[in-house]
């Protein structure tokens, strides 16, 4: 399918303005020629010395506006030059009476390379001002159209008509005068409007359609008439009706011819569809408004719709209540960790003191002649000894002694018994974890206490 021009309003912010330019709104009454009204019923126009610019991406553009350049009254006509990439492209002729929807320069798709460009255009406007309506260009296939306005033609293969429906002057519209005539169009967007023409040569009698949307009953009726039941001149991009706004996403406009061949028929030349894919309504695009001041400024001021700003002050919230939480769930975690290694750190010291083999002192002494009489590996029947805690002190007394008699002096045997007395009570370790393999184990005395 061959890509759809994107109409560019006048008042969106990708064109950049210079100089004096203000928003001129356009009523049914202020609409001139029969070339049909501006494209959102509004204008923008410049005095003095003025330019605009607008960047794309695309094969084909052209600059849409008002054709006010014929001299009937004495007033100097505005003067512009329009250029792309530099390079000067030729205005249209202008029609011996003013319109709007005219053609102002173009650059026609063949004629230029697919790709980024830059369209300016420079405008002296002494007397007369210089008004522009759109910008439309056919897009480049990497430009997104989700949030676009397209113009989609009559022999688009999107739209399905009827076998009644015939083409007229020249393929230059679709057209029915049979009543029950269908069309049907699927789209993705939030609204559509329908473009047809009034030609001189077939009934002007008032004739109806109606469409639905998704086919919902009971439908919506429009009107079909040029308001001039003696039309001599055709009327050129008429609207025949606008849809309201829809909820954004897929849909289904199917159109239904309600007159008759003594009436005027119903005809399509362009259906615009403003694409949007956001679930929030927005159709993506900042609306700009316009002012007048004096000297070379821009003269636009952009503000957000305020359902933009909530859904992008909701989304900020939303970002930064989750970095929020996971950076919280990321310090909690390492804290854990921290505490648990601590404790871990904390309780292997403690054991390695209680296990520390200084903790308690052993201290040979001489044993009374009585105890040297005991029997030699004799054990005492107090419990066996443990390590206590590390401010405890214990002592250890007695071994079994070589008398020596012979010598008359007294040594202490490699063969030791040994009493053990603690301070205090608590938990204690045996005493042969720090003993070697060939001492026996000592006798231990009921522990002393320390008064308190």
């Amino acid at each position: 399918m061959d890509p759809r021009p994107v109409i560019v309003n006048a008042t969106d912010p990708n064109i950049q303005y210079v100089g004096q330019w203000t928003k001129i709104p356009v009523d049914d009454n202020m609409n001139l020629g029969g070339n049909g009204p501006p494209y959102s019923n509004m204008l923008l126009s410049a005095t003095g010395e003025s330019s605009l610019s607008f960047k794309f991406s695309g094969s084909s553009v052209q600059l849409v506006g008002r054709n006010n350049f014929v001299n009937n009254s004495g007033m100097i006509p505005p003067r512009f030059t329009c250029s792309i990439d530099g390079v000067q492209i030729p205005n249209e002729e202008p029609t011996p009476a003013p319109e709007d929807n005219f053609k102002l320069c173009d650059q026609e798709p063949g004629s230029l390379v697919d790709g980024e460009h830059f369209l300016f255009v420079n405008i002296t406007a002494s007397s007369l001002p210089f008004y522009v309506d759109t910008i439309e260009y056919l897009p480049s296939s990497s430009v997104s159209l989700s949030h676009a306005a397209v113009r989609v033609s009559h022999t688009d293969p999107a739209i399905s008509y009827s076998s009644t429906w015939k083409t007229y002057d020249n393929n230059f519209v679709n057209m029915t005068q049979t009543a029950g005539s269908e069309m049907t169009f699927s789209f993705i967007g939030k609204s559509v409007t329908w473009i047809g023409y009034y030609p001189p040569t077939l009934p002007q009698n008032k004739s109806e359609g109606v469409y639905f949307i998704d086919d919902e009953a009971p439908g919506t009726s429009f009107t079909i008439f040029s308001g001039d039941l003696n039309l001599s001149t055709t009327q050129y991009n008429q609207v025949f009706f606008k849809t309201g706004d829809l909820n954004p996403g897929p849909h289904v406009l199917k159109v239904v011819y309600q007159g008759s061949v003594q009436q005027m028929g119903l005809s399509l030349r362009w259906l615009h569809v403003v694409n949007d894919t956001n679930s929030n309504g927005s159709d993506g695009l900042q609306s700009t408004t316009s002012f007048t001041l004096s000297g070379p400024v821009t003269a636009t001021l952009t503000h957000l719709p305020s359902s933009s700003r909530t859904a992008s002050s909701s989304n900020t919230h939303h970002k930064g209540a989750l970095i929020g939480g996971i950076v919280g769930g990321v310090v909690v975690a390492v804290a854990i960790f921290i505490s648990l290694y601590v404790i871990k750190k904390k309780r292997q010291r403690t054991t390695m003191r209680m296990l520390e083999p200084n903790s308690f002192t052993i201290v040979p002494a001489i044993l009374s002649n009585e105890e040297r009489t005991q029997e030699p590996g004799h054990r005492s029947m107090l419990p066996r000894a443990y390590a206590g805690r590390n401010n405890e002190e214990r002592e250890i007394i007695g071994s079994s002694i070589d008398t020596g008699r012979k010598s008359g002096h007294t040594d202490i045997s490699q063969s030791q018994t040994m009493s053990l007395r603690h301070e205090n009570s608590g938990l204690r370790l045996p005493t042969t974890l720090f003993q070697d393999s060939s001492t026996p184990d000592p006798a231990e005395s009921p522990p002393s206490y320390t008064k308190l």
